[in-house]
């Protein structure tokens, strides 16, 4: 009997989904593509039933292609670790929305449109997609003929905006529609095959395919677990004196809470690097630090400015320990006189940071506290009064 009833259980789920992705498939066509028209033109009111309609289909894709679902703690476990975002099991809502380019907003966008940049976090199933359209997943022509014949038809839209009369094309005139098919199938596979399935098999196309989305993963959201994926990100990310920020974004992430992660993987990159290598990047570091200790940094935007005193002074701990190690070190040649300690010195004429170090106990950071003494005994005995 319970066979029986989850049987017909089973019938109408699939019946019902089937129904939803034929109504929403013929709503689609019936729109057309409006993508080619440009960015401020969508001709298909997206909404939240669009994407209920491509669910089973993609769970279907990830499921045929090997995808290992999550139980919903392990999922929820890393949607905070690779996003920083929490699940509420008490929420009634489905999907969450990860906005790439204002983190933490969570107002949910349904839209194709190009200028938005996200993805969807999907509650129940225990995967990630962005909002597709159904031709862009299956090969709609084939699978469902007879909705296909709406695109018989010229399909003229009205908007004041563009013209009286706008022809909007046919999704079957897009052209390499099956190529995308094919790009958004992987793109499918390999993000949540690597971020769910720790599947570094994936890593060498996604960094290659979608190298904005891995680097947003370090810079926006601060994931630096994956120590392969860090040290591209590294790797990838040039010194620019004009743009400070963009290293700094190597270094530490402020996260929605106004916490800051300070990344220790980038102190363990350029411990490994080559003499010459590490040379280079603590110069970098340092011009890095005379930025941090600037009291007046002009650019209102700047991250810097974005964080707190408190916070400021912690990274600042961080990087002179850090720079101060190889003051002496014989292979090892920093260009600037002052070096670490010295510019802390020089830039904290109102003596907020050493106040901030004094009342953290200097981070109980090796060696910092004893180097900071030794430095401030020198600065006051022979270079303040030389100076005057």
């Amino acid at each position: 009997m319970n066979w029986v009833y989850f049987l017909f259980l089973f019938n109408i789920i699939f019946i019902s989904a089937q129904e939803g992705i034929e109504n929403i498939l013929k709503s689609q066509l019936e729109d057309g593509n409006s993508v080619p028209l440009g960015d401020e033109y969508e001709s298909h009111e997206y909404s939240e039933k669009d994407l209920d309609a491509t669910i089973p289909i993609i769970e279907n894709i990830l499921k045929t292609q090997g995808y290992k679902t999550l139980t919903s703690s392990e999922f929820k476990e890393k949607i905070k670790s690779k996003f920083n975002r929490i699940i509420d099991e008490k929420s009634e809502k489905r999907y969450l929305y990860v906005d790439l380019y204002d983190k933490c907003s969570r107002d949910i966008i349904y839209t194709r449109n190009p200028i938005y940049n996200g993805f969807f976090i999907i509650k129940n199933k225990n995967f990630i997609t962005s909002l597709y359209a159904i031709p862009e997943l299956i090969d709609y022509q084939k699978e469902y003929p007879e909705i296909a014949k709406v695109e018989n038809k010229i399909l003229i839209k009205t908007d004041s905006y563009w013209t009286d009369n706008l022809e909007v094309p046919h999704w079957r005139d897009t052209k390499n529609l099956s190529s995308q098919r094919r790009f958004i199938k992987k793109l499918l596979i390999a993000r949540n095959k690597y971020l769910f399935n720790e599947d570094q098999n994936q890593f060498a196309w996604l960094i290659t395919n979608d190298a904005q989305f891995m680097r947003s993963l370090v810079t926006t959201f601060g994931y630096t677990e994956d120590k392969k994926l860090y040290k591209w990100f590294f790797d990838n990310t040039p010194f620019d004196e004009k743009n400070l920020d963009e290293f700094g974004e190597l270094i530490w992430t402020k996260y929605c809470n106004n916490s800051i992660s300070i990344h220790n993987n980038f102190f363990n990159v350029i411990d490994n690097l080559l003499s010459v290598d590490k040379e280079k990047y603590l110069n970098y570091l340092l011009k890095y630090l005379q930025y941090v200790l600037d009291y007046d940094v002009k650019n209102p935007n700047a991250l810097i400015k974005q964080i707190s005193l408190a916070q400021k002074c912690e990274l600042i701990g961080r990087i002179i320990s850090f720079g101060e190690k190889f003051r002496y070190a014989e292979n090892i040649n920093i260009e600037d006189p002052y070096k670490f300690m010295g510019w802390t010195f020089m830039m904290d004429y109102k003596e907020l940071y050493k106040k901030e170090f004094e009342r953290n106990n200097y981070y109980n950071l090796p060696e910092f506290k004893e180097r900071y003494k030794m430095a401030e005994d020198y600065w006051v005995s022979e270079v303040l009064p030389f100076n005057e």
